[in-house]
């Protein structure tokens, strides 16, 4: 072992047996004396019990100075994280997630996200039980799939109530608008459930969602950080008003003065050194190449034999086509030679007419409005009569029919038993002497059904619509299953009787 240990004044090296590595100078990890601050707000712990934090060992009056149980490093987890996720992969928190309300439907546990939307970062709530997420914006619940989630430790933040827009100093910020105001974290109890939300103080309220809309509130619980949160305390929290405690240069030190609130104490703790790594070692040699011996023989096989030669046919040319003479029409004949050509050119007219009414115009929620006087309406909302149309959206690897609901810019697609939100879409647009609803059951579509997309299979997938719960909603047919699906209240419902949209051939 060669080299110079680097000479550290009050530092004594101690070399443990763990730390033996040859090759490798290395400091033991202390003691060494290092001050602390205590701030007033903590309080002292019981008699001759050391108080753990993190790795700072704060004394108490009648025990001295004293390291934590276990030496070396201590690593603390993250108290506060938000985590990405999407509806899909979301359950894989449900251990980690923070719970910040609940479902009085069904009792499931309601966590805390927030979104990114129309320029701003808005919390809301999470139902990981039925994979939806909603936030709170102008008036409606928006659906979100892609968003973070609060991953955070129960004993490191606390509800405090508040109101009228105002939040407690400690108050978790947790999202903003366009104009950078701050959102922070709220929940309300509203009708047996206990829903997250946001506050939002220039409104001089808290808004959650529930169902499709937004609502406000004047009294809400905000969510703040516990004091003992480490990574959220300030330099004033950590150091007195009057700067870093003073330097300490004497070492052992000949007796430790009691702790006081407000005041310095030196406390042992570990201290990593640098450590001293050889140079690597050199790559093992290749061995050289074996010489190669060459005899003074040239073995030659003897050349191949040419194939015999393939005879060649030659096909003759078939005989010219003789001309068949004409037969000479009658009157009768020729009139309805005519009038079968006129009916066969008007039935193509028709045909191509109808497929140019017939279009799908891509939108999104935000623009669908500017269709609201071409889209084709199939069918009405059962609790306010606004109208329903008609969309398709692809979906995990599928493009499927559904429905949209232009009044409150949502469209949903029926999909492996829920009701999926989707955000980009085509939307129906055909006026209604171009189309109609013909009746059919049991997967069946009658001629001229309009094929509006397909499964992963490249099944077809047709339009259909139901009656349900004073609602028409529209949705597909799905042949191979012998039946149609209409999305609706977050589930994916099942008909066996239904209207099917065809186009109109005649």
């Amino acid at each position: 072992m060669s080299g110079n240990v680097p000479n550290r004044p009050h530092a004594h090296p101690i070399p443990p047996p763990n730390m033996a590595v040859p090759g490798v100078y290395a400091y033991a990890p202390g003691p060494y004396m290092v001050p602390v601050y205590q701030p007033p707000l903590l309080q002292a712990p019981a008699p001759s019990q050391p108080q753990y934090i993190a790795n700072v060992v704060y004394q108490t009056p009648s025990v001295g100075p004293t390291l934590a149980p276990t030496p070396g490093p201590i690593y603390v987890e993250e108290p506060i994280e938000w985590i990405p996720a999407t509806t899909f992969d979301v359950s894989r928190l449900a251990q980690r997630a923070f719970v910040g309300g609940e479902d009085h439907s069904d009792g499931s546990p309601l966590y805390v996200i927030r979104a990114q939307h129309e320029g701003g970062i808005i919390p809301g709530k999470l139902s990981i039980k039925n994979l939806t997420a909603y936030v709170a914006y102008r008036g409606r619940a928006v659906p979100v799939d892609t968003y973070e989630v609060l991953c955070a430790r129960n004993d490191a933040v606390h509800w405090k109530s508040s109101s009228k827009g105002q939040v407690p100093p400690d108050a978790i910020v947790a999202g903003n608008n366009v104009n950078a105001e701050p959102f922070f974290i709220a929940r309300v109890r509203h009708k047996g459930s206990l829903i997250p939300g946001k506050v939002h103080p220039s409104h001089g309220c808290c808004y959650i969602p529930i169902g499709r809309y937004e609502t406000n509130h004047k009294t809400y619980e905000v969510l703040c950080r516990s004091k003992f949160d480490l990574y959220a305390q300030t330099t004033t929290e950590l150091y007195p008003p009057n700067g870093p405690p003073p330097p300490y240069y004497g070492y052992p030190m000949a007796g430790p003065t009691p702790a006081h609130p407000g005041g310095y104490t030196y406390v042992p703790a570990p201290v990593m050194m640098p450590v001293y790594h050889p140079p690597p070692p050199q790559p093992p040699q290749e061995p050289a190449p074996q010489p190669t011996y060459v005899t003074n023989y040239i073995y030659q096989q003897p050349p191949a034999p040419p194939p015999p030669p393939q005879p060649i046919y030659v096909e003759a040319p078939p005989p010219p086509p003789q001309p068949v003479p004409d037969r000479v029409k009658t009157p009768v004949e020729l009139g309805l030679a005519t009038v079968e050509k006129g009916l066969a050119w008007l039935g193509n007219s028709l045909q191509n007419l109808n497929n140019k009414l017939i279009d799908w115009v891509p939108a999104t929620p935000t623009d669908v409005s500017s269709l609201s006087h071409r889209a084709y309406i199939a069918g009405k909302e059962g609790w306010d009569g606004s109208p329903l149309c008609v969309i398709r959206a692809h979906h995990s690897g599928e493009f499927i029919p559904g429905k949209l609901a232009i009044k409150h810019r949502s469209a949903y697609v029926p999909h492996a038993g829920r009701e999926v939100p989707v955000h980009n879409f085509e939307v129906l647009c055909a006026p209604s002497h171009a189309v109609r609803w013909l009746p059919s059951s049991n997967g069946q579509v009658p001629v001229g059904a309009i094929a509006a997309g397909n499964t992963h299979h490249g099944e077809p997938l047709y339009i259909a619509r139901v009656k349900h719960m004073r609602s028409i909603t529209p949705g597909k047919v799905h042949p191979s299953h012998g039946c149609a699906y209409i999305s609706f209240g977050g589930s994916e419902i099942t008909y066996k009787n239904y209207e099917v949209l065809c186009k109109i051939v005649g």
